[in-house]
């Protein structure tokens, strides 16, 4: 059994959406936390008794430096440590209907084990490029995930006009 995920969206801040195909045929959507996404490659795919999650899993062999890069259910980036979520639905930045992808999924991956078949994921970048603002064309391969930058730091001003308004209202917080 031939799994592929192919990474079709513009990433956002945080997340990467892709669809996941089985054996040439969409199955569902993925989504990846961008921070902690998979390198591009092949893997060899087992299940396991995820601790995480609490029941079997399909878990993503052999990822350089990684460990324990389970496919399960959710639905932000926020739900990802660097796993494979999937979806029926999704939006920009989220995927919905994770426990219906899910158990649809895991029956066909244990069947192919159960057959002895080897089972394999193929993560590809297939992100259109007249989509991407995020991609560097002058280089040749796929362009990895940029970190997430920090948040801005809060405006001086607000923070003023802020105490200024609660000193009106209660002068002994100005007072020492």
């Amino acid at each position: 059994m031939q799994l592929k995920l192919r990474r079709s969206f513009p990433p956002t801040t945080n997340a990467i959406l892709g669809n996941l195909e089985v054996d040439g045929s969409f199955e569902c959507y993925t989504l990846e936390n961008r921070a902690l996404c998979i390198p591009v490659g092949q893997y060899s795919l087992t299940v396991y008794s995820s601790p995480h999650a609490g029941h079997l899993v399909p878990l993503i062999e052999d990822v350089p430096g990684r460990d324990y890069i389970e496919i399960h259910c959710g639905n932000t980036f926020c739900d990802s440590k660097g796993c494979v979520l999937v979806g029926q639905v999704h939006t920009q930045d989220t995927i919905g209907n994770s426990q219906f992808a899910f158990n649809h999924l895991l029956p066909m991956i244990l069947a192919a084990i159960t057959r002895g078949e080897p089972v394999t994921i193929e993560v590809v970048d297939d992100i259109p490029s007249d989509k991407s603002p995020d991609t560097d064309h002058s280089q040749s391969g796929p362009a990895l995930p940029q970190p997430v930058p920090p948040p801005p730091a809060p405006r001086l001003g607000i923070l003023q006009s802020l105490v200024a308004f609660l000193v009106s209202f209660f002068p002994s917080i100005g007072q020492r």
